[in-house]
């Protein structure tokens, strides 16, 4: 998550959603003050809706949509800041 918030920053032309599947506000909060992160777009899915509609069952993944709402890459599991950015390339 660290990556993210860094991305989240630095990258100004691409919008960062971040969902949670499952998990209620409270805890969610926790975390993100546990962690000291600070993430704009965190959205709750308690019904995991997003990974139906996607195919995203695995957790976490990443999912990188272009300026015209296409699927262009996926990520399963945790990344390094290397893998973020040559998924974030694909988006440019």
């Amino acid at each position: 998550m660290p990556v993210f918030q860094q991305a989240q920053r630095e990258e100004q032309d691409i919008t960062f959603v971040f969902v949670n599947q499952g998990e209620d506000e409270a805890l969610v909060n926790r975390f993100l003050d546990h962690e000291s992160l600070s993430l704009e777009n965190v959205l709750l899915d308690a019904r995991n809706a997003l990974g139906d509609a996607t195919g995203a069952m695995a957790m976490p993944t990443t999912l990188y949509y272009d300026a015209e709402r296409r699927l262009v890459d996926t990520h399963f599991g945790e990344l390094s800041r290397a893998t973020l950015q040559r998924g974030l390339e694909r988006l440019r």
